[in-house]
């Protein structure tokens, strides 16, 4: 069996808790509106700045490095 700390992606790829993980039995109605009330309530700030964090760890620029590789490789 796999143990992990984090089923959600942004959890994953920042490595801590950063959103809620409600998953089986816990993905009802009432978890999921609890869980949104208490986001749209709260300070995001970090939150946002974790997802900067994320984006810029994922932000490869694709289209530059491929076109960068065929210009080369055409030239």
């Amino acid at each position: 069996m796999v143990t992990i700390a984090y089923v959600s992606l942004p959890n994953i790829i920042a490595g801590e808790y950063l959103v809620p993980e409600l998953i089986q039995n816990d993905a009802n109605p009432d978890n999921i509106a609890q869980q949104a009330i208490a986001i749209l309530q709260s300070d995001t700030t970090a939150l946002i700045q974790a997802f900067n964090n994320i984006h810029q760890q994922l932000n490869l620029n694709a289209s530059e490095e491929i076109s960068t590789h065929y210009y080369g490789f055409y030239s």
